[in-house]
This record gives C-alpha cells, sequence and structure tokens, in this order.
C-alpha cells in the first residue's frame, strides 16, 4: 500500500503504465507514444567493484579558495565507450566531492579525434537530452605551433606540449628546434632530462621526428637519465663517447642555425666539420641562440678561442 505523497508521486508510474504517454506528450518528446513499459529493479547499488580509473585527476585550488577537480583524458582516436566512460567519471566525482567542481579536459593530437571529443555528448530522449557532456579539449586546431625559438624559451611547458600535440605537423622539426633550443638556454638538469623524456616519448611513432630529437639532445648526452638517455648512451658507446658528444653538438648547431634562418658559407660549414673541440661547439652553440649572423656564432672573443678553431 502506497504511504506517503512522495512514493505516490513516483509509484503512480508503475501502477499506471498509461501515464507515460500523457507525460510523454506534455513533455513534448515524440516516438515513445506506443511503448510498452516494464518496471526495472531500482536499487542501482554495485555489488562488485566497478572500476573508474582516469588517465590524470588534479585537484585546482583557485585564488578565491574554490577548488576544482580537473580529469584529464588522452585520446589517439574516437571511441564510443568513451562518451559513457566520461560521464560515468564525471557523476560519480560529482557525487563525491560536491564541495568541487569537475571539469573533464580530453588531450587529441589530431583534427578528427579533437572534433568528436569536443561533443556535446547527449544522455536521454533523442530529441531532447536529460544531460550534455561538452568535453574542454585541446588539439592540433586550437594548440600553438611553437617553432620561434624566442617564443620557446619564454614558455618552455608550451613549447614541450607543442611537440607533443603536433608530433604529425610537416614541420615538427622546426618545431623540435625550437623546445631544444629552449632547453638550452633555459633548462637546469633535471628539467632537461624531464622535457628530453616526455618529447621523446610523444615520438616514439615518428621515427623520423624521433631521430631528429635524439640529434638534438645528443650534446647533452652524459646528463640524461632516463630511457632516451640510455639510446643516446648505447649509440655513443658505439662510436665513441666523445665521438658522439662532438657529434650531437654539432647536429644541434646546425638545426639551431638553421630555425633561426642564419645562412652559413662554405668556410662556416667546414669550420663546424673540422672542429673537434666540445666546449667550442658548445659555446657556438649557446651563441647560436640568440644570433642573427654567423659572424656573431663564430668570430673569436679570446686568443683561446681562435687558437681551437684553427687546431
Amino acid at each position: 500500500m502506497v504511504k506517503s505523497p512522495h512514493e505516490a508521486h513516483h509509484r503512480v508510474f508503475q501502477e499506471v503504465p498509461e501515464l507515460f504517454t500523457r507525460a510523454l506528450d506534455i513533455l513534448g518528446l515524440p516516438g515513445l507514444e506506443s511503448a510498452t513499459a516494464k518496471t526495472f529493479n531500482c536499487d542501482l547499488t554495485e555489488i562488485h567493484p566497478l572500476e573508474r580509473r582516469v588517465d590524470t585527476l588534479q585537484e585546482l585550488t583557485a585564488p578565491d579558495g574554490s577548488r576544482h577537480l580537473l580529469i584529464v583524458e588522452a585520446q589517439t582516436g574516437k571511441d564510443r565507450a568513451k562518451e559513457n566512460s566520461w560521464l560515468n567519471y564525471f557523476g560519480h566525482l560529482v557525487d563525491k566531492y560536491p564541495d568541487h567542481r569537475c571539469m573533464l579536459l580530453v588531450l587529441a593530437r589530431d583534427a578528427a579525434t579533437a572534433r568528436w571529443a569536443a561533443g556535446p555528448f547527449r544522455y536521454g530522449h533523442r530529441h531532447k537530452s536529460n544531460v550534455q557532456l561538452a568535453p574542454f579539449v585541446l588539439g592540433p586546431e586550437n594548440v600553438p605551433i611553437v617553432k620561434e625559438i624566442e617564443q620557446a624559451v619564454a614558455d618552455p611547458p608550451l613549447a614541450l606540449f607543442s611537440v607533443l600535440t603536433h608530433s604529425s605537423h610537416p614541420d615538427i622539426g622546426g618545431i623540435l628546434d625550437a623546445l631544444s633550443a629552449a632547453l638550452v638556454k633555459t633548462a637546469d638538469d633535471d628539467t632537461f632530462t624531464r622535457y628530453a623524456d616526455l618529447a621523446a616519448s610523444g615520438l616514439t611513432g615518428s621515427p623520423a621526428a624521433a631521430e631528429h630529437w635524439r640529434n638534438l639532445v645528443g650534446q647533452r648526452l652524459f646528463e640524461l637519465r632516463g630511457f632516451v638517455a640510455e639510446s643516446l648512451r648505447e649509440q655513443g658507446a658505439e662510436q665513441g663517447l666523445e665521438q658522439g658528444l662532438e657529434q650531437g653538438r654539432k647536429e644541434s648547431l646546425r638545426h639551431v642555425l638553421d630555425a633561426r634562418g642564419i645562412a652559413l658559407s662554405d668556410t662556416h660549414h667546414a669550420l663546424i666539420q673540422q672542429t673537434q673541440d666540445t666546449d667550442l661547439l658548445q659555446t657556438w652553440l649557446t651563441r647560436a641562440i640568440g644570433a642573427t649572423t654567423a659572424d656573431e656564432v663564430f668570430t673569436p672573443h679570446n686568443a683561446a678561442e681562435a687558437s681551437a678553431a684553427q687546431a
């Protein structure tokens, strides 16, 4: 027997199924006029553990004290199952952390995936949804392409994210050149290692770009500690450690000069090729980051430097 106004208000849909037709008509939801109704078990308790594992979850605290939960999901392609998973993650966090504001950010490396991930995903009646989920998306169409050295130096995190987002871009070499130059100029050893390894991880599907990056970071051969460093050390062992370091710095110098649009004469090319002094090569590389002409890079600043260049 119905015992309360609350219970009567929802039990009427169980006891008088014809009411569905009237309700749907009032709501203006077509297509279900002749649908048959069957009462489901209203207990939504999960008896077995339900796995909910997001890629990354971060708590952000704003200056005004408000707290936010940011779900970060990386997508390499369209996945219809993810639409329901994201709704599940979002609803779970909203229920579990009512004092937080929840946000969903999807990261994509191709435009088609980015456009799909933006939704909106609608749940409910096909003509009028109850819930709409519209993730924030970062992808090739809104993440800047950072290939100017000055921009990379001013914002190394954005330069790194540009590499990860635009790993398939036709000019990924220029983007890598800018990041490498920024790290040489601004990063301490730990930052260089962390950024170098993250960039290498994001290039595993692009062999040519990965090889280009290995050449760029070769000039920091002995200071790297991640998996890309191990690969570089193995190459160095095969070639001779000093020879590997020398070659890495030469390649880095050429890439930075090219990225800055500095033309080299045959004399300059020969000078780079013949120089075996790794300290002098590093000096030239450091100058190249801020230079506008070849003379600014290669003109000796003292007698010792002139002697090293002639050796």
